[in-house]
């Protein structure tokens, strides 16, 4: 039998059932999103209400929402994500368009190094992914990188984008964390790319119940 995967159908339901994933884990440092690789135990995924797991981290699934929140604002059409054998997919619901996702975090990780800020914090995540396309070779191939970034502070998108390596991901993007107040979260995102990085604000309320996009460069 082949293997079953569950696709978002609802953005809007989506965002709600990622509030207490989010909200939930929020101190300084942001633990739920390191909850991976470094990890002593490596999350299954997350629990669904028919007993079976939705196969992607916390982090991947909230910044697949993000992606799929901008992308919508920016194409106009409904953009969702599924789980997969990957990071999740993508996918443009009118078109039916896929894009198979990997993500990388850009933060700092509990007894882990410490990062550099700016650029290089982003640089650094990348550069870990493009080891690993050395060392496995078609890893990359299909694929489109997410990386995921805290603790940046001010980052210059150009900069990043003009410092990629040739490489065989068929995107770079970046999901940059801003803030996170009373009156809710905020997310830069961004295509990394040679010829200028457009980059997309996201402001999610307070309740989790809407959200705002608007460009900024």
């Amino acid at each position: 039998m082949p293997e079953e995967f569950y696709q978002i159908s609802n953005l809007k339901v989506a965002l709600k059932d990622l509030e207490p994933m989010v909200k939930g884990g929020d101190v300084r440092g942001r633990p739920w999103l390191i909850d991976g690789n470094n990890s002593k135990q490596k999350p299954v995924g997350i629990s669904v209400t028919d007993g079976r797991m939705f196969k992607m981290r916390p982090r991947e699934a909230w910044g697949n929402w993000l992606m799929c929140a901008v992308l919508s604002y920016v194409y106009g059409v409904d953009f969702s994500f599924q789980d997969s054998e990957a990071d999740g997919i993508i996918f443009n619901r009118k078109t039916k368009d896929a894009y198979v996702m990997e993500h990388v975090c850009a933060m700092d990780f509990k007894n882990g190094p410490k990062l550099p800020t700016g650029e290089a914090r982003i640089l650094w995540a990348i550069d870990k992914k493009l080891e690993k396309c050395k060392e496995y070779p078609g890893y990359a191939k299909g694929k489109n990188l997410l990386v995921f970034v805290d603790g940046a502070g001010l980052v210059y998108p150009n900069r990043v984008g003009r410092a990629i390596p040739k490489n065989d991901f068929g995107a770079i993007y970046g999901i940059i964390f801003v803030e996170a107040t009373q009156n809710g979260y905020s997310y830069g995102v961004t295509y990394f790319r040679k010829n200028g990085c457009p980059m997309y604000r996201i402001d999610i309320n307070s309740d989790f119940t809407d959200w705002k996009v608007k460009q900024l460069q």
